[in-house]
């Protein structure tokens, strides 16, 4: 329940800090309590109890229990008037000139069993004025004080509460109580801290600004992260002397309350792992940019060569097929004109005339024309055509 609200807390941890000076102030009031009631016994001891609230047994000052116990009643200044009525006794209520012992005897004595009003009236007036007045009041004053300066400490940064609100959560990531916690659950325990040392995610950045000791496993201690969350939150502290001091004071009392802090050996922050972290992206980006570049070179080379290599064939194919061409057109017509044609052509009387004739005159042959002769062009034409 104390955990759990604030106000309790804060009411709390004003009157734990305040129990110095209420120590102070109780053993002030027991004090005058102590003289108050020697100065009762000694001018009200053998005052005549007449009845109302004084009776023979608790409320009197005849002894000094007696009177310590009656005036620790009239500290709280409850029904001090009525204490005071008796006090106040006078004849024919009171024998001026002798008291009365325990068993019965007079004993003379200067105003008898009777009082004295205006003795009686600055002794109880004075010690209330001194305790309930003054004093009583001063552990409200010293409680309010310390109230009022934790709740300035509050405002200005850092209180008990957010220490035992650090180490809460400290447990949750730490369940063994090491110590420590690895470097990558950092972000999310900043992230998971109240105000005001927590940082809201995305805290990568601060945390690196911190500069936080990493130890040999990539650890972390819970000092060294509650330090520089202090530092974040309280600002920047002028180095004085004083503060230098109180400073190496603080790792000395540091390194008796963690001795596995002292034997762990610092081997990296975190800004230098951040740093480490840039350059190795970079290099990496670095690498892949150089490794595409040179895929695509390849690739480009690869095309042209497949390209010049497509050219040619397809450059051999129209030659090839020209050739051919002419190489057919030619055979056409030497067979055409080399073969007979009796039916249709040359009549059975003209080859009798003709067998006639060459006996006498050779008959020229027709020489079949050369497709190449003839249009000595023809590659030229048929690639513009095609």
């Amino acid at each position: 329940m104390i955990k759990g609200a604030k106000g309790i807390r804060k009411l709390i941890f004003a009157l734990v800090i305040s129990l110095p000076a209420l120590v102070n102030i109780g053993a002030l009031l027991a004090l005058i309590m102590f003289i108050y009631s020697i100065i009762g016994m000694s001018s009200f001891g053998n005052l005549k109890i007449a009845g109302g609230i004084m009776d023979e047994d608790v409320i009197n000052f005849k002894t000094f229990s007696s009177s310590f116990v009656l005036m620790l009643r009239i500290s709280t200044s409850a029904g001090w008037n009525d204490i005071l009525e008796p006090l106040l006794i006078q004849p024919p209520d009171c024998n001026p000139d002798y008291i009365t012992r325990p068993d019965g005897t007079l004993y003379k004595q200067d105003i008898g069993d009777c009082g004295q009003p205006w003795l009686a009236i600055l002794f109880m007036c004075s010690y209330i004025l001194i305790t309930y007045l003054v004093i009583i009041n001063t552990y409200i004053a010293v409680i309010l004080e310390n109230f009022n300066q934790a709740h300035a400490q509050e405002e200005i940064g850092i209180t008990e509460d957010d220490f035992d609100a650090f180490y809460i959560v400290w447990e949750k990531y730490d369940p063994l109580a090491t110590q420590f916690i690895k470097f990558d659950q950092l972000s999310l325990f900043v992230a998971e801290l109240d105000e005001p040392l927590g940082i809201p995610a995305p805290n990568e950045i601060a945390l690196v600004a911190f500069d936080i000791p990493i130890v040999q496993g990539d650890k972390m201690h819970c000092l060294d992260i509650l330090m520089h969350l202090v530092i974040h939150v309280l600002g920047n502290v002028e180095e004085t002397e004083e503060f230098t001091q109180l400073r190496e004071e603080l790792q000395i009392k540091f390194a008796e309350t963690f001795p596995t802090r002292v034997k762990t050996t610092k081997t990296s922050s975190t800004m230098t792992k951040k740093k480490e972290d840039v350059a190795a992206k970079t290099l990496q980006r670095a690498w892949k940019s150089f490794k595409t570049q040179k895929n695509l070179r390849n690739i480009t080379q690869l095309a042209k060569m497949m390209k010049n290599q497509d050219d040619a064939q397809s450059n051999s194919q129209k030659n090839t097929g020209v050739l051919g061409l002419g190489r057919r057109l030619t055979n056409s017509l030497r067979h055409f004109f080399g073969a007979s044609r009796p039916t249709s052509a040359i009549s059975r009387t003209s080859i009798k005339n003709m067998s006639l004739f060459t006996d006498k005159t050779k008959v020229k042959t027709l020489q079949v024309p050369n497709v190449r002769v003839l249009y000595p062009n023809v590659r030229a034409v048929s690639q513009s055509h095609l």
